[in-house]
C-alpha cells in the first residue's frame, strides 16, 4: 500500500514539474515575443500604473525599465493633455475593447529628454486574469510623417507644375488665335474670313478650357456649366450678334467633366451654337439657343445626355448628318464618335442636337461627377 502511495505520489510531481516546465517554456517564448516586438509595449494596470514593459520602449522613450515600472503611464503623455488622458484611461477600462487610438488625429509621446515623438496606438485588454489590465502597443511613425511630408510637398509641386502647364497652353492658344486675327486683316474674301473665323472659335474654346483648368480646385476637372457661361459671350462677339436678340439658357446642374471629355463636348457645344449663331435666326424675330447636360441617373448614371436646341428656321429638308459637307457638323460626329456616344437630331420646330455617351465610372476612370 505504501508503495502505491510513493509511486502516485512520485507520478503526480512528474506531472507538476512537466506542467511547470511547459509553463516556463511558454513564459520564455512569451517573453521572446515580447521583446522581439518591432513596437513599443507597454502593461498598463487599472490604476493606469506599467506593470511591464519591453526593450523597445525604453529605446523609444529614453527611459531604463526600472525607471517606467510602477509609473503613472501618463508620464509618457505630453505634460498638457495628462489630466484628460487620466479621464480618457478610466473610462477605457471600464468598457475595454481592442482599438486604435487617435483615429484621424496626430498622437504624440513624450521622451525622457522632454522632446516629442509622433506615435499610432492600439490598445487591447487582457482577458483570462482577474485584475484588469491593457495591452498599450506604440510605434514610432516619425519616417512615416516624413514621407507624407515629403510626398505632399511632391503633390504640390507636381500641382503647380499642372497649372503652369495649363497656363501655358492656354497662353500658347491665345497666340494662335491672335496670329488667326493678324491673319485676317490681310483678308478679304468672305469665305476665307469665315473659316478663318471659326478656325479661331475653335482654339479659343480649348483655350478657355484650359483657363479654366488651371482656375480650379481640382486639376483634372472642370464646372462644365461655368465654361459655357464664358464660352457663349465669346461666340456672339465673334460672329457680331447682339446678345439682346438671342436668348440663351443654360441647363447644366454644375455638372463636373474630366478633361477628356470637357475637350470634346465644348468643341460639339462650339460648332453647333456657332450654327445656330450664323443660320438659324435668319427670319426669326427673337432667338432662343438652349445648352443642357445631364446625366440618367435613374437607368445608368454613367451616361449623359448634351442637348443644343434652337428655335431657328431648322435644318434643309432631307438633312443628313452623315453626308454633311459643313466641317463644323463633320467635327461633331468626329468627336460624339471619339465620345463613344451617338448623335441624334430634330428639326421639327427649329433645330435640337442630342448626343448621348457614357463615360466609365469614376473608379475606372475620371467621370462627369454631378454635385
Amino acid at each position: 500500500m505504501k508503495y502505491l502511495e510513493q509511486t502516485k505520489q512520485i507520478r503526480e510531481e512528474a506531472e507538476q514539474r512537466k506542467i511547470e516546465t511547459a509553463a516556463l517554456s511558454l513564459e520564455h517564448r512569451f517573453r521572446a515575443v515580447f521583446e522581439s516586438a518591432p513596437d513599443a509595449i507597454i502593461i498598463v494596470n487599472s490604476k493606469g500604473l506599467i506593470t511591464y514593459l519591453n526593450s523597445q520602449t525604453e529605446e523609444m522613450f529614453g527611459y531604463e525599465k526600472s525607471e517606467l515600472q510602477g509609473r503613472p503611464i501618463e508620464i509618457l503623455v505630453p505634460q498638457n493633455l495628462r489630466t484628460r488622458h487620466v479621464a480618457l484611461r478610466d473610462a477605457y477600462f471600464r468598457g475595454a475593447t481592442g482599438r486604435p487610438m487617435g483615429v484621424a488625429r496626430d498622437l504624440m509621446g513624450v521622451r525622457k529628454d522632454g522632446t516629442f515623438v509622433p506615435v499610432d496606438i492600439s490598445l487591447s485588454p487582457g482577458t483570462g486574469d482577474p485584475n484588469p489590465y491593457v495591452v498599450t502597443s506604440i510605434r514610432d511613425i516619425t519616417q512615416k510623417k516624413e514621407i507624407d511630408a515629403q510626398m505632399r510637398a511632391a503633390l504640390a509641386e507636381k500641382e503647380v507644375l499642372l497649372r503652369e502647364i495649363h497656363h501655358r497652353v492656354k497662353n500658347n492658344l491665345n497666340v494662335i488665335s491672335s496670329l488667326l486675327d493678324l491673319q485676317l486683316e490681310n483678308i478679304s474674301d468672305p469665305t476665307l474670313i469665315n473659316a478663318f473665323r471659326e478656325s479661331q472659335n475653335r482654339v479659343i474654346s480649348m483655350a478657355l478650357i484650359h483657363e479654366k483648368l488651371y482656375q480650379s480646385q481640382d486639376l483634372s476637372r472642370i464646372d462644365f456649366e461655368e465654361y459655357v457661361k464664358d464660352l457663349i459671350p465669346t461666340l456672339f462677339h465673334s460672329y457680331g450678334v447682339d446678345q439682346t436678340k438671342v436668348e440663351v439658357s443654360m441647363d447644366i446642374p454644375h455638372v463636373d467633366l474630366g478633361i477628356d471629355v470637357a475637350i470634346p463636348c465644348s468643341l460639339i457645344v462650339n460648332e453647333l451654337v456657332s450654327n445656330a449663331l450664323k443660320y438659324a435666326f435668319k427670319s426669326v424675330t427673337k432667338g432662343e439657343i438652349g445648352i443642357g447636360v445631364h446625366s440618367n441617373t435613374t437607368a445608368d448614371p454613367t451616361e449623359y445626355e448634351l442637348v443644343v436646341e434652337d428655335n431657328g428656321i431648322g435644318l434643309p429638308k432631307g438633312f443628313d448628318i452623315d453626308r454633311a459637307k459643313s466641317l463644323g457638323l463633320r467635327l461633331v460626329k468626329t468627336l460624339t464618335r471619339q465620345l463613344g456616344g451617338r448623335v441624334r437630331f430634330t428639326s421639327d420646330h427649329g433645330t435640337k442636337f442630342s448626343i448621348r455617351f457614357s463615360v466609365p465610372s469614376r473608379h475606372e476612370k475620371e467621370a462627369p461627377n454631378v454635385h
